[in-house]
C-alpha cells in the first residue's frame, strides 16, 4: 500500500489521512499544534487520541474533573457531580455510626448495657428477659447433669435401739436414754454423753448372733457438736471381746476435713479392708457390739445419738476389690515421673485439675489431653476452699472452674476434689447440683463398695513419710475384701522433702504390687458408673 509524506501541513485532521499514512509531527510542548518541532509518527487510529490528550493536558481548568461530571441524583443524594455525591455519602455515613459508637460512649448510664437488651425466649428456656440475666442462667442450662449412684441399702439389722434395746454404758456412771423427739429410724433412738475428763466412754451389747460372711457393717449416728472429739471406735466380736474387729471411723482434727459433721445423722459403711483385728476373730458370728466415743479433757459433754447397726451386703461388681489412682493440683512430675509407671500397665488415673495451673510450670493443656486419650479421667479441683466463703460464691467458683476445663474441651469433668479436703452439708448439697461426686482427703476407713455417700468419698492420701509396706497392706486388704482403695498423690518426686510429695521408687513399688495383686485398677467416674 503507497503511502504520501507531507512535509508541513497546518492542519491535520483524521479524515485527511488515508490508512498507512504517517507524517511528521507533534511537538508535544507547542500548544498551538504547529506542524513544526518534534517528529512523531502518528497512527491515523491514534490521531484522535493524541489530540485530546494534548488538549487535556493543555486545559488550566477543572472542566473535566469530578465536580464537572455529572452524576444522576437518586435517593437521598442531592448533588448533581461525582465529587459532592462522594461528600453527601460521608456526612450520612457518619450519622448512621454516630448513635452505635459515639452516642453510646457518651452515654454515662446503663441504657444501652446488656442489661437493657431484651430478650425474647419463646421456647420458655429463661426466665430473664435480658440478655445479662440470661447469661447468668446460662451455667444451670448448660451444666452436665450428675450421675447418681444409687447408695448402699441395709439388708438386716444388728440393732435399731428401740424400746427395750438393751444397750447400757460400760464401766457404769452414766445411762443410756431414749430419745423420742430426734430419730430417723422407728420411733425413737438412744443416746448418751461423753465424759469431760478426757477419758472415752463406750456403749455396748452382748448376746447377738449375726453373720457377717457376705456383708459390711453399717452404723447410724448423730454427734451434736463435733469440735472436742478425739475418737469414735466401733467393735464387733465374741462375748468376751477376746476376739474382735475395729473400725476407727474418727480421729480427724480439723472440723472442714471430717467426714461427718457436727448434729448431723450419718450412716457410715465399714468396710473389712479398713478394719484391724485383736486375736482371731469370725465374721461368721458377731455376739457383741460396743460404740465408743472420746473427748478432749475438760471439754463440755456433748450428746451422741445411736440410730441403727446392720448388714449391708457385699457387692459382686470388683469381686477383688478396686484401686482407683488420683493426683491432685497438676504437678508436672504427674506427666514425667508418674505416667510412665501407670503405662507399663496401662492403669488410668484421675486427675483432679486447677484450671488456673494448665501451663508448662505445671502441665500443659496438650498434656492433659494425651493423657485423657490413654483413658485418664479429668476432674476438678478448685483452687480455694469452698468453706472459706459464702455458699453463693462456692458455687459460682465451682460453676467458673468447671467452665474454664471445659471450655478445653475434656470429657466428663462430673467429679470434684474438694480444696484443701474441706466441706460443710450446704457444700456437699450444692455440689450434688452440678458432679456425680467429691472426693475428701478423710481415710480412717477405706470407701466401700457400694460407696457409702459419693459427695464424701473416702481417700488415703500417702506423705513423703508414707511407707511402701503401708500402702501395699492396704492395697491387699482392699483386694482380700471387695474394697474400694482410692490413693491420692500430689507430687511425685525424686527426693520426697515435702508432706506433699512422695518418692519416685516408692511410687513405682506401690504400682508393681497393685499389678503383683491382680487387683484392677479404674477411674473414680469409672468405678461410680457401675452403681448408678
Amino acid at each position: 500500500m503507497a503511502k504520501r509524506k507531507t512535509t508541513e501541513l497546518t492542519t491535520i485532521t483524521a479524515a485527511s489521512l488515508a490508512a498507512g499514512d504517517w507524517f511528521p509531527v507533534v511537538d508535544v510542548s507547542d500548544t498551538t499544534m504547529s506542524s513544526t518541532g518534534t517528529n512523531k509518527k502518528l497512527a491515523k487510529s491514534e490521531l484522535a487520541e493524541a489530540a485530546g490528550v494534548t488538549a487535556h493536558l493543555a486545559l488550566g481548568t477543572d472542566a473535566h474533573d469530578a465536580s464537572a461530571i455529572s452524576f444522576s441524583a437518586t435517593g437521598t443524594i442531592a448533588a448533581t457531580d461525582v465529587q459532592a455525591a462522594i461528600a453527601e455519602l460521608d456526612s450520612e455515613k457518619a450519622a448512621v455510626s454516630e448513635p452505635i459508637a459515639a452516642a453510646h460512649i457518651a452515654d454515662i448510664s446503663d441504657a444501652h448495657d446488656a442489661s437493657a437488651i431484651s430478650v425474647l425466649d419463646a421456647a420458655g428456656t429463661y426466665t430473664a428477659t435480658d440478655v445479662e440475666s440470661v447469661l447468668a442462667e446460662l451455667p444451670a442450662q448448660f451444666r452436665l447433669v450428675p450421675v447418681k449412684s444409687q447408695p448402699p441399702v441395709i439388708s438386716s439389722y444388728f440393732e435399731r435401739f428401740q424400746s427395750g434395746h438393751g444397750w447400757t454404758i460400760l464401766g457404769g456412771g452414766a445411762s443410756i436414754t431414749d430419745d423420742t423427739s430426734d430419730y430417723v429410724i422407728g420411733s425413737q433412738c438412744a443416746t448418751f454423753q461423753t465424759r469431760t475428763d478426757g477419758t472415752a466412754r463406750s456403749a455396748e451389747k452382748a448376746g447377738y448372733s449375726k453373720s457377717l460372711t457376705s456383708s459390711q457393717i453399717a452404723v447410724t449416728f448423730k454427734i451434736d457438736d463435733t469440735t472436742n472429739l478425739t475418737e469414735i471406735i466401733l467393735y464387733a466380736g465374741d462375748t468376751a471381746f477376746a476376739n474382735y474387729y475395729q473400725w476407727t471411723i474418727y480421729g480427724d482434727t480439723s472440723e472442714a476435713q471430717r467426714w461427718f459433721k457436727s448434729g448431723e445423722w450419718v450412716t457410715m459403711v465399714l468396710t473389712f479392708a479398713g478394719a484391724t483385728t485383736s486375736g482371731s476373730p469370725s465374721r461368721s458370728t458377731i455376739q457383741k457390739l460396743r460404740f465408743r466415743v472420746g473427748a478432749s479433757n475438760g471439754a463440755a459433754a456433748t450428746t451422741v445419738k445411736l440410730g441403727a447397726i446392720g448388714a449391708v451386703a457385699e457387692d459382686s461388681t470388683f469381686p477383688n476389690g478396686v484401686v482407683s489412682i488420683t493426683f491432685d493440683d497438676l504437678y508436672a512430675s504427674n506427666w514425667t515421673k508418674a505416667r510412665p509407671k501407670l503405662s507399663e500397665y496401662g492403669y488410668p488415673a484421675t486427675i483432679y485439675a486447677i484450671s488456673d495451673r494448665i501451663g508448662e510450670t505445671y502441665m500443659s493443656v496438650d498434656k492433659l489431653r494425651a493423657l485423657e486419650a490413654l483413658g485418664w479421667e479429668i476432674g476438678v479441683h478448685g483452687n480455694t476452699s469452698l468453706t472459706s466463703m459464702s455458699i453463693e460464691a462456692a458455687e459460682a467458683d465451682v460453676i467458673r472452674e468447671r467452665g474454664a476445663l471445659s471450655a478445653y474441651g475434656f470429657r466428663g469433668l462430673r467429679n470434684y476434689a474438694y480444696p484443701q479436703g474441706g466441706f460443710s452439708t450446704d457444700v456437699m448439697n450444692m455440689l450434688k447440683k452440678h458432679f456425680s461426686s467429691a472426693r475428701t482427703i478423710c481415710y480412717r476407713q477405706s470407701e466401700a463398695l457400694r460407696p457409702n455417700d459419693p459427695m464424701r468419698l473416702r481417700a488415703y492420701s500417702p506423705s513423703n513419710t508414707t511407707t511402701t509396706t503401708a500402702l501395699t497392706n492396704e492395697i491387699t486388704a482392699a483386694y482380700n475384701n471387695k474394697g474400694w482403695l482410692i490413693l491420692t498423690f500430689h507430687d511425685i518426686a525424686d527426693t520426697a522433702t515435702l508432706g506433699t510429695q512422695y518418692s519416685t521408687a516408692n511410687f513405682a513399688t506401690v504400682i508393681d504390687h497393685i499389678n503383683s495383686t491382680g487387683i484392677p485398677v479404674r477411674t473414680v467416674g469409672d468405678v461410680l458408673s457401675r452403681f448408678t
